[in-house]
């Protein structure tokens, strides 16, 4: 990675993560990565990828961490739980949320990402797994916090907004 770029961390290596974060790391940044079944981000392991054991554990390690899980209770729980990203998020860290979710959840998010000193972001995607396979996959973000453009530089490894 070069000096001075941020540290990223990716929760949820699915179907549209997996090769979201595959074109992070083409880009030449380091992942740190966390996925309820490890299994589904042995590929991204194999490549660079650095597992570590709960989404509080990637927020330590990085600067910006990006969510794309399933459904708005998963977002909840890797964000807002007792080992979520929130947990673990240094003071100006980056939470961007790609997971299509609900506009309560994504406030909630940010009013505690704001007690912590912290910037969050609800950004989902769309294109689905067959766009950001091809690239360049459409992302809108929805700045719900201070503004921030530190996590568009990497984001522009996928995608095109």
């Amino acid at each position: 990675m070069a000096e001075g770029r941020e540290r990223i961390g990716w929760i949820g290596a699915g179907i549209m993560g997996n090769p979201m974060c595959g074109h992070i790391m083409d880009a030449g940044y380091d992942l740190n990565i966390f996925t309820r079944t490890q299994q589904k981000a042995k590929n991204l392991i194999k490549t660079g990828a650095r597992w570590l054991n709960s989404p509080r554990l990637v927020a330590e390690e990085s600067d910006i961490v990006f969510t794309m899980v399933s459904y708005p209770q998963d977002v909840r729980d890797v964000i807002l739980g007792k080992d979520g990203v929130l947990g673990g998020l240094k003071r100006h860290g980056i939470v961007a949320d790609m997971t299509t979710s609900s506009p309560g959840l994504a406030e909630e998010i940010c009013n505690e990402a704001v007690k912590k000193g912290c910037t969050s972001l609800d950004a989902p995607v769309s294109g689905g797994d067959t766009g950001l396979v091809r690239l360049p996959s459409p992302s809108w973000w929805e700045v719900s916090a201070r503004p921030s453009t530190r996590c568009f530089p990497c984001s522009k490894s996928w995608g095109t907004r």
